[in-house]
């Protein structure tokens, strides 16, 4: 299965308000790439043409006003990006990382608590929980 993130669609509407439907497809698609690379997306030109399905006429008056309404933002490294995008990207790699650690722990816990079983049992029930007569 695919990836996914969640979009709270009120805050989205609201959000989005002052965008034309143009302006706000392109926001979109932009969102969706920065979510799919996990990452703030090139500013380049013909990216967005291909992104937009449209002429670089329409794509650089179109990435302007979305600049211009704070909608995206170009970073230090010159990429296109989104503050709101990027925290939650932060925070889901936060909660994978944690997530990782904990089962990495849980798993050296469980085997060091079966070892420990076997030390603790007395030799005949030990036997048994080994599969051993």
């Amino acid at each position: 299965m695919g990836e996914f993130y969640a979009m709270e669609f009120d805050a989205w509407d609201e959000g989005t308000a002052g965008l034309t439907l143009e302006e706000e497809a392109a926001y979109l698609r932009i969102c969706h790439q920065i979510y799919r690379r996990k990452q703030a997306i090139p500013n380049n030109e013909k990216l967005l043409c291909s992104l937009w399905r449209c002429h670089q006429n329409k794509a650089r008056p179109l990435l302007q006003r979305l600049l211009d309404k704070g909608k995206i933002t170009i970073n230090s490294d010159g990429k296109i990006t989104n503050g709101r995008a990027e925290k939650e990207l932060d925070v889901r790699e936060t909660l994978r990382r944690r997530r990782a650690d904990a089962g990495h722990t849980g798993g050296i816990r469980s085997g060091d608590a079966r070892r420990k079983s076997l030390e603790n049992n007395s030799s005949n029930e030990a036997k048994r929980s080994t599969g051993q007569d």
